[in-house]
Parts: C-alpha cells; structure tokens; sequence
C-alpha cells in the first residue's frame, strides 16, 4: 500500500475519530441538560403543589370568616 493511501485513511479515520468524539462530547452534555431540566420540573411541581395547598387554605379561611361576619337572624338588630 503506497504512504499515501495510508495516511488518507489515517486522515480519515482521525476524522472520524474527531466527529465520534465530539457527537459523544454532544450526547453527555445534552443528558446532563436534561437531567437539569427534569431536576428542575420536579421543583416546579412540589413549588405548584405547595401554592395549591397554601391557596385551598386560605380559600376556606375565606369563607369561614365571610360565613363567621355575615349578618344572620340570630344577631339582634342594632337599636338606633
């Protein structure tokens, strides 16, 4: 085989060797943005769960107090 033809194959097969390693360099860094990004969407939803419960809290609060300071029958009438 002429030195030629063997160092195109060198060449080529540096290449490939070069592309195969940045398309791995590519799939780690892609994984660990994904793995940040569902980290991140778990947070969310405890975040949205904890408002849930916070607002379904206060919620009947509300209504207790606005139950609690409506005016009923049993109040007497104010004498003016």
């Amino acid at each position: 085989m002429s030195d030629e033809r063997m160092n195109g194959e060198r060449m080529s097969d540096g290449r490939m060797s070069d592309e195969r390693e940045r398309m791995r360099q590519r799939l780690a860094e892609l994984k660990r943005d994904y793995q940040r990004g569902e980290a991140q969407l778990q947070r969310l939803m405890q975040e949205e769960s904890a408002t849930r419960d916070g607002l379904l809290r206060a919620g009947g609060a509300i209504r207790i107090l606005e139950e609690m300071l409506s005016p009923t029958d049993k109040e007497p009438a104010h004498a003016s």
